[in-house]
């Protein structure tokens, strides 16, 4: 009997979960995909390298997407077992909810190795790649990487801004801070500007008419200023043995030895190691919240048991906010050096943990305590208002 009982709730968790990966990956693809049609449309890049692009994006998406439709199925899943008084004929049977349990550490413990495997391989390859591929697009058609009334820092070490692009790409009343020397940063302002690839030698140069340059070294107070009627800024970005662009990889495109050997350089040089040791840490606290998640949604869902599967589906999308609020303050807090990043990254998992532990014993006895009945009744009583409220909503439409 258990084994069919696991069987069948593994099924609507698999199927559930599915749908909610589904959902929440396109939602958040949604803003890159216009982005990236655009680039199609107008700036005339292949629809074959913008498929390319959202491939290697789709990582960074699964990271935090896969944890989230973890807590959506649990929750939805055990919120209409609950509604249809399935729950209650399991106990009358002798299963209780720690019964239950095998089929919702399953599916978790797979999130948390699937997620690992994300954050530790695939997220940096697809990151390295989608920077690589995006990069080369530039390399040929360099006005891709500019948006007219936008700070852009598409290129290393140089931010640019133009009012305004004509038909032809040229640009007009040009702003651009050049800090790739420290030691020597400076700022052009031009009336017009254009992008000019050089192929063979793998760079682009920013032809600028009608302009000045602006510069102060940071060791003295003399100030400089240069009149030009044409300059050219060279952006160059390198090339392996392939001819292909290779971009200096970010804290995100790095592996974890690579991580681990760029923070010891930034102890020997009196850096700030934090920001490293943040996205180190990240790398397993946010795949360990499948496992987090799993246990809280179980409680949550027969507290929302009224509500049915939309219930749950606003209580998932409640917790999953207040978890990345956690997870984002707690980030911005160690990168200042105010915590340590192991606090910042694990506190939330520990705090959501301690949660959902005594919500679950809670849930698995027999006799609800009354503390819990309170719970239940302001969790179901809120779902209703929202979903009324909903309800209203639409038929206004």
């Amino acid at each position: 009997m258990f084994r069919i009982i696991n069987r069948y709730i593994f099924s609507e968790l698999v199927i559930t979960f599915s749908l909610g990966l589904l959902v929440f990956t396109f939602t958040l693809l949604m803003d890159k995909i216009r982005r990236l049609i655009e680039m199609v449309i107008n700036k005339g890049v292949p629809l074959s390298s913008i498929l390319e692009l959202i491939l290697y994006i789709l990582p960074s998406f699964f990271a935090v997407t896969i944890p989230m439709a973890i807590l959506l199925a649990v929750l939805v899943t055990f919120s209409r077992l609950s509604a249809d008084n399935e729950i209650t004929a399991l106990k009358a049977s002798g299963v209780g909810l720690y019964g239950l349990l095998p089929p919702v550490i399953t599916i978790s413990l797979l999130g948390v190795i699937l997620t690992t495997y994300i954050m530790i391989s695939l997220l940096p390859l697809g990151n390295q790649a989608f920077k690589n591929l995006l990069f080369n697009i530039v390399k040929t058609r360099a006005s891709v990487g500019i948006e007219a009334g936008v700070f852009n820092d598409t290129f290393e070490g140089l931010i640019i801004y133009v009012r305004e692009m004509s038909s032809s790409k040229e640009l007009k009343e040009v702003f651009i801070s050049d800090v790739r020397n420290p030691q020597e940063p400076y700022t052009i302002v031009a009336k017009k500007g254009a992008f000019i690839s050089d192929a063979s030698n793998l760079r682009v140069v920013l032809k600028l008419w009608d302009g000045s340059i602006h510069s102060q070294r940071k060791d003295t107070a003399s100030y400089n200023k240069a009149q030009f009627n044409s300059y050219d800024l060279q952006i160059d970005f390198g090339k392996n043995l392939t001819g292909q662009i290779k971009v200096p990889k970010g804290s995100r495109e790095m592996t974890i030895s690579e991580l681990k050997e760029k923070m010891e350089n930034y102890k020997r040089e009196g850096k700030n190691h934090y920001v490293l040791l943040v996205d180190l840490h990240k790398k397993f606290s946010i795949p360990f919240a499948c496992l987090i998640f799993g246990i809280i949604g179980p409680p949550l869902g027969l507290l929302t048991k009224k509500s049915g599967r939309m219930g749950g589906f606003a209580i998932s999308l409640g917790v999953i906010l207040i978890y990345y609020i956690f997870i984002t303050t707690g980030e911005n807090l160690a990168q200042e050096g105010k915590i340590h990043p192991f606090f910042a990254m694990w506190t939330p998992n520990i705090i959501f943990g301690a949660i959902g532990l005594f919500l679950f014993d809670r849930s698995s006895r027999s006799t609800e305590s009354k503390g819990l009945k309170r719970i239940s009744n302001v969790y179901q009583n809120t779902i209703e208002k929202v979903l009324r409220v909903l309800k209203g909503k639409f038929k206004n439409l």
